[in-house]
């Protein structure tokens, strides 16, 4: 009896560990989805004020779109996340669509980001 009861408090202390990561990682995506929208209003600004002499380039339509891409896949990866967290277990599919959809928001902020930077730096010179 003892036996069984140390095993369905270590599978209860498994469940809290995976709840408790899935809040964590829905933070971070959260904190992307932030940081994306606030690039583009930063990206606004710079095409007002940096870019009045010259015209902005194309790799400012790029970022922008890397922007929305990565919010549109932060915000399937944290509905995955909310629709599961109430019983605690993710289908390997599920696990999968978690990680290219968290994968691909991160990679499209970086780029993102780069073609803003690459976009400014002439304009600084």
């Amino acid at each position: 009896n003892r036996g069984k009861t140390l095993k369905v408090q270590s599978a209860s202390v498994l469940i809290n560990k995976k709840l408790e990561t899935y809040k964590l990682v829905f933070d971070l995506m959260k904190h992307l989805t932030t940081l994306s929208s606030g690039s583009i209003l930063i990206l606004i600004a710079l095409i007002e004020k940096i870019f009045r002499t010259t015209p902005p380039t194309p790799l400012l339509a790029f970022s922008f779109g890397g922007f929305c891409f990565s919010i549109i896949f932060a915000i399937v990866a944290m509905m995955l996340l909310a629709f599961t967290a109430a019983d605690g277990i993710l289908t390997d599919g599920e696990k999968n669509v978690f990680a290219i959809s968290a994968t691909l928001s991160a990679v499209f902020f970086g780029i993102a980001i780069c073609f803003v930077v690459i976009a400014a730096v002439p304009s600084f010179s």
